[in-house]
């Protein structure tokens, strides 16, 4: 993948002069860096899940604080996805409904995802009957028909614990995700967390996330690269949620925060070089230097 322009917060600050010969000795290393400055086509995200990630009416989700940390960021981006709403399930049908989005720099907020209130990951896979024809309904190659990501930000399972499925076939099942998207796109980068706790006993989602980082170990190519973004360190679900188990506004900022370092050092920097050129603006030239990930 081309890397997009990008622009954390850490940095070395030259003069035009010295701009001008970085510039044109990573260009010299590599012609796709060219392309890297100007014009370069956003990165597709998705943002696939369950409840966790649409969120309902009341809540922005995760997703909202991410949106605006990357258009902070000068990061080339377009969320993805089959659904724009988030849910109510209070009514009867459960039905789509959002909060007021407020407008970020200007900009509305890209409300694109794929997450799915009360799937679990075999229904993400195979559909849920009991939804159609509601909206959220379907299956993920339904989903894929409409995009093509270019990174996946996945956080599944949750459901699955509450319901007793065993660990393992949970994990199978998210092998095929895995496989699904790839299938879609052979080259997609994956960011698959371990998920966040709740407040009831959390054994199985203990026993899910423990088994995470060896399915990564398993599926993971150079072609499709995966990376854990651990979710659950540091998440509070006494004060994180709303309910115990869906996040309020800090488990939202706690998750977004997550995300972003995952795709910042994941996603938005280019594979084959050590150190990158991936900001300039103002007399600034922004170095950072790719960070080896287990």
């Amino acid at each position: 993948m081309a890397m997009r322009v990008f622009r954390p917060g850490v940095g070395r600050r030259c003069g035009p002069l010295m701009i001008r010969a970085i510039v044109l000795a990573i260009v010299a290393l590599s012609p796709a860096y060219a392309a890297t400055v100007e014009g370069a086509a956003p990165v597709r995200i998705v943002c696939l899940g369950d409840s966790i990630t649409q969120s309902d009416y009341a809540h922005y989700s995760y997703r909202y604080g991410l949106w605006k940390k990357l258009i902070d960021s000068g990061a080339s981006f377009d969320l993805v996805g089959s659904m724009t709403h988030n849910w109510n399930n209070s009514t009867t049908p459960p039905s789509p409904q959002d909060p007021v989005w407020p407008t970020y720099g200007g900009l509305s907020f890209d409300q694109d995802h794929d997450g799915h209130w009360g799937y679990r990951v075999d229904q993400i896979l195979d559909g849920r009957n009991d939804r159609e024809p509601y909206p959220g309904y379907g299956k993920l190659s339904d989903w894929l028909a409409g995009y093509t990501a270019d990174a996946a930000l996945v956080h599944l399972g949750t459901n699955d614990a509450f319901q007793g499925v065993a660990t393992s076939t949970t994990i199978a099942k998210l092998g095929q995700v895995i496989d699904a998207l790839r299938n879609d796109n052979p080259s997609i980068i994956i960011l698959l967390a371990k998920v966040i706790p709740h407040t009831g006993d959390i054994t199985s989602i203990n026993n899910l996330n423990g088994q995470i980082p060896v399915l990564v170990a398993s599926k993971n190519t150079s072609q499709s690269p995966i990376y854990v973004v651990d979710q659950f360190t540091g998440f509070n679900a006494s004060t994180d949620t709303f309910d115990g188990v869906h996040p309020n506004a800090t488990g939202e900022g706690k998750m977004a925060q997550k995300w972003f370092d995952a795709l910042r050092d994941d996603v938005f920097v280019p594979e084959p070089a050590t150190l990158a050129l991936i900001g300039l603006g103002a007399g600034v030239a922004v170095l950072h230097r790719r960070r080896s990930r287990g």
